[in-house]
């Protein structure tokens, strides 16, 4: 299938569950917590997996840098973590950052504010 994309293996917890399973998402909402590169890629793919049950998917990007707030990514509100929790309160949240050590502390934060985590597979 030709989508204009490379085919590559997804890294991190977005590829959870095995190449058979059916496409999932935990929740009609979902916050991605980073606003890079890396949570453009986790975007298309929270798209890819909710387009043919029609459910919405990314309401948010969640960010630690003030100066990106305010700011869009295709259309999605870039916001504080928090401020994310308080507009969608209901979503669920895809950790969108390569690095190990800072993935965890943001895990945590997000769980500290009741975030479940999403499940995109």
């Amino acid at each position: 299938m030709d989508n204009g994309r490379e085919d590559v293996t997804r890294p991190g917890p977005a590829r959870v569950g095995g190449a058979s399973a059916p496409p999932e998402i935990s929740s009609s909402q979902l916050v991605i917590y980073g606003a890079g590169g890396f949570a453009r890629e986790v975007a298309w793919l929270a798209e890819a997996v909710s387009a043919p049950a029609g459910v919405p998917s990314v309401v948010a990007y969640a960010d630690d840098a003030a100066t990106a707030w305010g700011r869009e990514i295709r259309g999605v509100p870039i916001m504080s973590l928090a401020a994310a929790r308080e507009r969608f309160p209901d979503a669920s949240i895809a950790i969108a950052v390569g690095d190990p050590a800072t993935r965890r502390r943001m895990v945590e934060r997000s769980e500290a504010l009741g975030f479940a985590p999403a499940t995109l597979v």
